[in-house]
């Protein structure tokens, strides 16, 4: 084969006087798989929204290094795409909408906005893949805020809605509590816990399964709510809150 000097432009011409048409005839199939390297990247999530034979997506990932606020050297600003598509991004500490964004790591719950907008009215819905590059212990919930909706990304990956044209931008978000460490007392299951309107969201994911007793408590000790029940993914308790402290214990 010839080499091409760098920096110089070429052209290659037919030497038959019949013209060269690209049909089924040139191609060439192999059972043979592709052979490449590919690892998967730790604590990055993607989410993908599809409406009216569009998509758009969003990539949040992980780092030690990385702020909160936007980082030319680690994230990405958001292009708006076509106007009849959904648009879809982060939106960072400093009010920065993000299709790429990286966070610092941290233990504890992490409260994702999300900026999502769609100028028709219909079905769209939500796509996440990633999740089995977390920790197994890591929660990651897509929040609907409209309708009181929690999804487990893990256990249901889809989330499907109605969607008015001119609704608020602010509508979903992510949550995502992390586990960095193992706790010293191995008695202790790591969990998730949150109020959401007039319910309390609770998931113990290594207690699924199991016979469970819940109690409430307010910050001086008293109990608002003892029940039974099997642990089964994301569950609902119908508790009204007041501002201050609570604390909710679960025991197998």
């Amino acid at each position: 084969s010839p080499v091409i000097p760098a920096g110089q432009s070429f052209f290659v011409q037919s030497l038959s006087s019949q013209p060269f048409t690209m049909n089924n005839n040139v191609r060439i199939h192999s059972n043979e798989l592709f052979t490449k390297q590919s690892e998967a990247v730790e604590n990055t999530l993607r989410l993908n929204i599809e409406a009216v034979n569009y998509t758009d997506e969003i990539l949040l990932r992980f780092n030690d290094t990385a702020t909160p606020d936007y980082d030319p050297d680690w994230d990405a600003r958001k292009l708006a795409g076509s106007a009849e598509a959904p648009q879809l991004s982060i939106v960072s500490d400093d009010n920065e909408q993000l299709s790429i964004s990286t966070m610092p790591q941290k233990e504890g719950e992490l409260i994702i906005p999300l900026h999502f907008t769609l100028n028709t009215s219909g079905m769209a819905t939500f796509t996440g893949s990633g999740m089995e590059t977390f920790n197994p212990l890591t929660t990651i919930y897509l929040e609907d805020q409209d309708l009181n909706k929690v999804t487990d990304l893990r256990t249901n990956a889809e989330y499907t809605f109605s969607h008015q044209a001119g609704a608020a931008a602010d509508r979903f978000r992510l949550r995502i509590s992390m586990l960095t460490g193992l706790p010293d007392n191995q008695g202790v299951m790591p969990g998730t816990a949150f109020f959401g309107n007039s319910f309390l969201n609770l998931q113990v994911p290594e207690m699924d399964g199991q016979t469970v007793e819940i109690s409430i408590y307010n910050g001086v000790g008293g109990k608002i709510l003892h029940t039974s029940m099997i642990m089964q993914g994301l569950v609902k308790l119908p508790v009204t809150p007041g501002n201050g402290m609570y604390i909710v214990k679960v025991i197998s």
